[in-house]
């Protein structure tokens, strides 16, 4: 990678057609703190690809012993630039960069500053044949020569040798002998030595002297990755792939509009190579054609790859990805079982798997209907998706034509009406070609009787395994009720006497046998009387009927109150006593009355004394009722006194005023006395404890309130304010010495007041 300069940049190149298999890359879970950074290249150990390692920025190495399932790291102190990796041994390794040159012994875990003690403007690559043979390169760009840095005792100590090509920045190299053959690259320009780096001579010009990162050879071919337009890779718009396949004396040259840094070769004719913004690609014919294959990486910078053969691979750059071949299967639109029922909804869904962007047609592939990963249908035709395959980042289409069954020719039949009167019964059939049904009743049978209200419903499979529900409407049945009439009164009645007849609620026609249609009415007339009435329903029903005898007698009392008899409004702690008179109507004979009836009985009260009395025909008589009441508010009773006929009922009416007395006390000052009538839901509001009170005064609250204050009013209209402490549902108050003993209001304040009688005394 090219330190100086980043580009963002698109690719000129000819892509191939799309193969059968597509794979896609996986970014790799690193622990902490490995997990955001950026990794410049990867080494797997050829003789053993479970052991593989990761270098980059910051003195980072990652290291794998289980082929990449899991991975370590280490930091190496001061945190070098570190930009290439070599191992020859699973336990004896190197790191180069421009931070310098480190060793490890232990397989990557601790690592030894062993860089050369000379002076180069910027070391970059290493190889090492064993762990005692190898080389370190760098220079070039910055007004100095290329330098092979050469050690055989593992980096105890080293020889330089120098290069002279102008402008050319020397980058990587390979060594597959010690003291034979070996390659390296610098800018635009391929090395060779056969001597085991003693001597290095040029052996191609890929081409401009552009920044040429990586080195990879297989058998006569070679692939390099340019970038930028200079020897450090300045212009970072453009880059370019340099493949030979005949030891560098030809090269075909792909310009991509992306810088390009790492490169691998699988054989002779396939390699890969990556870059900027995401830039992975593919060739099978020695570069004469590019495929992109980034699947899984996006726009990630990638600035090496490592192939451990045809499938399995990585990528390092703004984190590292793992190569994979996911599991293909075949895209085909799902559709759920058979039977396809005339007028059911289907859902039709597109495969199960790494599947997204979805576009469903009907018809024909320009009318377009839903873009969910699913459908519902609900007739014949041809149906079309079309889906984008993340995981292969490649597009699948399937189609599909769909029939219903035919319909057939099932229904539902009623032998009547849905409302039911009294003894009436409906038949439910189901009709038409069918195997079986059951009804919500499970009967099993082609018909039901239906007697009484509800729902009824049938579930029916036809010939072809087709399922049908049939709903009847709401059956209503019109009980067979017994409607009757309420007589308000006596069925025997007197002279000049009325009784009430009311009919029976809850029906919508009403017609009485002597062609009225009220809802009551009152009789004085001997005879029988009957409803014909008609429910909501249209249901008709006959009342049973009320026979009205009328007697040759009358009653003998009569009282000068018709409807009630009224105390005049008292203040509370007054009663009243009013006198009542009554009359003998009978002409031929006395009425005896023992005693008059009062229903309650408790604040109205007629002293025993007065009775019992005897009255003569057409005299009168007083007694008197008295009215004692011992609270605010309406009070009533019923007086009754018993007749010839039916007895004398006189409702009793009296109300008590609030005690409102004021006066002016010897010291002339003015004194209002008055009454208060207490709900009774104060009382359940808290409790109060001891009573009387010595020196404190405890509340126990029945629910959870917000007390604000606690006072005392003494009967002259002192106020004592209290101090209050809160323990849940408990207020305590210590009371002030100077309170004197005596009868207290205690005004407990909560937006409400809610006074209460006390008593202090110490």
């Amino acid at each position: 990678m090219n330190i100086f300069f980043k580009a963002i940049v698109n690719i000129l190149l000819v892509i191939t057609s799309v193969v059968a298999i597509h794979a896609q890359w996986e970014q790799v879970q690193l622990p902490s703190p490995f997990a955001n950074s950026y990794y410049l290249d990867v080494f797997f150990l050829p003789s053993n690809p479970n052991y593989g390692w990761i270098t980059g920025f910051d003195g980072k190495v990652l290291r794998t012993t289980d082929a990449g399932k899991s991975w370590n790291g280490a930091i190496i102190f001061g945190n070098p630039f570190l930009e290439s990796v070599h191992f020859p041994s699973q336990m004896v390794g190197y790191v180069s960069g421009p931070g310098g040159v480190y060793k490890s012994i232990d397989g990557g875990i601790t690592w030894k500053d062993i860089s050369p003690p000379y002076t180069v403007s910027q070391i970059w690559g290493c190889y090492f044949v064993d762990e005692e043979n190898g080389f370190v390169v760098g220079g070039g760009c910055s007004m100095d020569n290329q330098t092979f840095i050469k050690t055989t005792n593992g980096g105890l100590t080293w020889q330089i040798n120098y290069g002279f090509e102008n402008q050319s920045g020397m980058s990587d190299i390979i060594l597959y002998e010690k003291n034979g053959l070996g390659y390296a690259v610098s800018s635009g320009v391929l090395w060779k030595t056969i001597n085991g780096g003693d001597i290095w001579t040029v052996l191609s010009y890929s081409g401009p002297k552009y920044w040429t990162e990586e080195l990879t050879n297989k058998g006569n071919s070679f692939l390099l990755p340019t970038a930028g337009e200079d020897c450090s890779g300045g212009n970072k718009t453009t880059g370019s792939l340099r493949f030979s396949t005949d030891r560098g004396g030809s090269w075909n040259t792909t310009i991509v509009n992306k810088a390009m840094f790492g490169a691998y070769l699988l054989d002779q004719n396939r390699g890969w190579a990556c870059g900027d913004k995401g830039e992975v690609l593919y060739t099978s014919n020695n570069g004469k054609n590019w495929e992109k294959k980034n699947c899984g990486i996006g726009s990630a910078n990638i600035d090496d790859i490592w192939f451990i053969n045809d499938t399995t691979g990585w990528a390092v750059g703004e984190g590292v990805y793992q190569y994979i071949i996911p599991t293909q299967s075949s895209f085909m639109i799902q559709k759920p079982n058979p039977p396809y029922c005339f007028g059911s909804s289907i859902t039709l869904s597109a495969p199960k798997g790494t599947y997204s962007q979805f576009s469903w047609h009907k018809g024909n592939k320009n009318n377009q209907i839903s873009n969910e990963d699913k459908i519902i249908i609900q007739s014949s035709d041809w149906y079309y998706l079309q889906s984008y395959n993340y995981a292969s980042c490649t597009w699948h289409q399937d189609s599909l034509f769909f029939e219903y069954l035919p319909s057939q020719n099932i229904y539902l039949e009623l032998s009547g009406d849905s409302i039911l009167c009294k003894e009436e019964v409906l038949q439910a059939s189901v009709k038409g070609p069918f195997q079986s049904c059951m009804w919500s009743t499970t009967e099993k049978q082609s018909s039901i009787f239906i007697t009484q209200s509800g729902d009824y419903s049938v579930k029916v499979i036809d010939t072809n395994g087709c399922v049908y529900i049939f709903n009847t409407p709401t059956i209503i049945h019109s009980e067979n009720v017994n409607p009757k009439i309420y007589v308000n009164g006596k069925t025997s009645l007197c002279k000049n006497e009325k009784t009430q007849l009311l009919a029976p609620l809850g029906f919508s026609v009403y017609k009485w046998n002597d062609g009225d249609s009220s809802l009551q009415k009152f009789v004085d007339k001997q005879g029988d009387y009957w409803l014909r009435v008609i429910d909501k329903n249209g249901c008709e029903f006959y009342t049973d009927t009320v026979s009205i005898a009328v007697l040759s007698i009358e009653n003998n009392i009569e009282s000068f109150f018709s409807s009630s008899f009224s105390f005049d409004s008292l203040v509370l702690g007054k009663d009243s006593c009013i006198s009542l008179t009554i009359r003998n109507k009978n002409t031929n004979q006395d009425i005896f009355i023992p005693s008059p009836h009062l229903v309650h009985n408790i604040v109205f009260s007629i002293p025993p004394a007065q009775f019992p009395i005897q009255i003569k025909p057409g005299e009168a008589y007083s007694f008197t009722i008295c009215f004692t009441p011992y609270k605010i508010g309406l009070w009533t009773d019923t007086l009754i006194i018993s007749d010839t006929c039916s007895p004398l009922i006189l409702p009793l009416i009296g109300y008590v005023n609030q005690r409102n007395d004021s006066v002016i006390s010897n010291c002339t000052v003015p004194i209002t006395i008055g009454s208060i009538q207490m709900p009774p839901e104060y009382g359940k509001v808290f409790t109060i404890a001891p009573h009387p009170i010595t020196e404190s005064l405890h509340l126990y609250l029945q629910q959870s309130m917000n007390i604000h204050s606690l006072s005392l009013v003494s009967p002259i209209g002192e106020i004592y304010s209290l101090d209050l402490m809160k323990s849940n549902l408990h207020i305590y108050s210590q009371l002030p010495s100077f309170v004197p003993n005596g009868y207290y209001m205690l005004k407990v304040n909560n937006e409400m007041y809610y006074p209460s009688f006390i008593i202090i005394q110490r």
